[in-house]
């Protein structure tokens, strides 16, 4: 192979995990007369964090602090707050008093970064291939005019992220979507004969999606379902929250299973199912709001269950059983919404040989250093960036450890 075609790094996907392990990359390639020759693969025509679920409004969970760079670097020029600098915003940012920004400017900063950095990265590139090969690996993929390319990388960086979860049982459609695709979703709904949405969910996300209809839609119904018999806080209170601190990583990975699942238990209110207090409280402000004035809006069918759910040409049928009663009540509306979550990427759907590989059920056995084990119990040199919160803690699957875990992937494979 042409050895303009090989690379130290190539990097599958890039959203925030693969940028700050870029960002790593070129910091450290200013410093060291070993330069590090690497390439990121992104499926995407651009760099783009989520844009359907820009909801006006809608605020981050994570302190900012907790960026591309900050904990691995504080000096580096890709932090927060050197971009709200670069912006002309510092000063307002900083009179707002709070740490955790409007959504919307956190995919502003994310995108700049992408914009920024000089590592390559080539989109409209979808991997079809990732083959170990001796002591290289072999990959293929589809380029922007839809040509075949074939290059060879000493290590590969796998950060697919996260992928939309929906109930089994209900069958994505016009009119029945994930919140992920919301905004975009919306546009293909052509009319609105109900005036009626149903929110599935019990989370921020549908949380959000309550408050978003409520301000954009001012005559809609407004039902939301859910099990439990209310919203539940999200606990970000300081001694939790240490759970996501990046030193936790070697406690988590060091302990036994029994205990992972055990503090997942006791603490998965930090980030699942769970809703910030302050927005909780907004959403039971509006419902009172609306008793006074005798206009009701928000339906919590708490406490039930989605038994039925049929899409239709103009509508959404769905039959709701309350857990109370074991009553069951029909509902037609014109759309309805999954706010269920996200799953890891399948990494047997990535890897061209899998069996090669460990895995415990779906989940991808993992060294410290995020290399995926062979089944001979050696480390390959394949990386997960991210996606390994059977292993290494709450923090995999959110941006709290994106810096260091960047890093200590680079200081692996530069230490081989």
């Amino acid at each position: 192979m042409n050895v303009e075609k090989q690379y130290d790094v190539v990097g599958v996907g890039f959203g925030p995990s693969n940028l700050a392990l870029s960002i790593a990359i070129e910091e450290y390639n200013r410093l060291s007369s070993n330069k590090i020759k690497a390439l990121f693969l992104e499926s995407k025509s651009d760099f783009n964090w989520y844009p359907d679920m820009m909801l006006p409004d809608s605020n981050m969970q994570i302190a900012f602090p907790k960026d591309l760079a900050t904990f691995r670097n504080p000096k580096s020029e890709y932090t927060f707050f050197n971009y709200l600098f670069e912006k002309g915003r510092l000063p307002d940012f900083v009179n707002l008093k709070s740490f955790y920004p409007f959504r919307v400017e956190f995919a502003d900063y994310l995108k700049w970064a992408a914009e920024k950095i000089q590592i390559p990265v080539q989109y409209s590139s979808k991997v079809t291939t990732i083959k170990q090969s001796d002591n290289l690996i072999d990959l293929s993929y589809m380029n922007r005019a839809n040509v075949q390319e074939n290059i060879r990388a000493k290590n590969v960086v796998i950060g697919m992220g996260l992928s939309p979860k929906m109930p089994q049982s209900i069958q994505p459609g016009v009119r029945i979507f994930h919140n992920r695709s919301i905004l975009d979703s919306i546009k293909r709904v052509k009319d609105f004969k109900h005036n009626k949405v149903a929110i599935l969910g019990a989370g921020q996300s549908a949380a959000e999606v309550i408050t978003y209809f409520y301000s954009e839609f001012p005559e809609m119904e407004i039902h939301t379902i859910f099990s439990r018999f209310g919203l539940t806080p999200s606990d970000s209170t300081p001694y939790n929250n240490q759970i996501f601190d990046p030193e936790i990583v070697n406690d988590w990975y060091a302990t036994n299973q029994e205990t992972r699942d055990l503090l997942f238990n006791y603490h998965k209110t930090t980030n699942y199912s769970a809703v910030d207090e302050d927005l909780i409280n907004k959403i039971y402000g509006l419902q009172y709001k609306d008793s006074v004035i005798n206009k009701k809006r928000i339906y919590m069918e708490n406490a039930s269950v989605l038994t039925e759910c049929e899409e239709k040409q103009d509508s959404v049928h769905l039959k709701i059983k309350d857990l109370f009663t074991q009553n069951s009540q029909e509902l037609d509306v014109d759309i309805l919404v999954c706010a269920t979550g996200f799953a890891p990427t399948s990494m047997k759907n990535i890897l061209s040989q899998p069996e090669d590989y460990s895995f415990n059920g779906d989940s991808p056995q993992v060294t410290r250093n995020y290399q995926l084990e062979l089944k001979n119990n050696e480390a390959s040199s394949i990386y997960l960036n991210g996606c390994t919160e059977s292993s290494h803690g709450f923090s995999s699957t959110l941006l709290s450890v994106t810096a260091v875990r960047a890093g200590e992937i680079l200081n692996s494979i530069i230490s081989k």
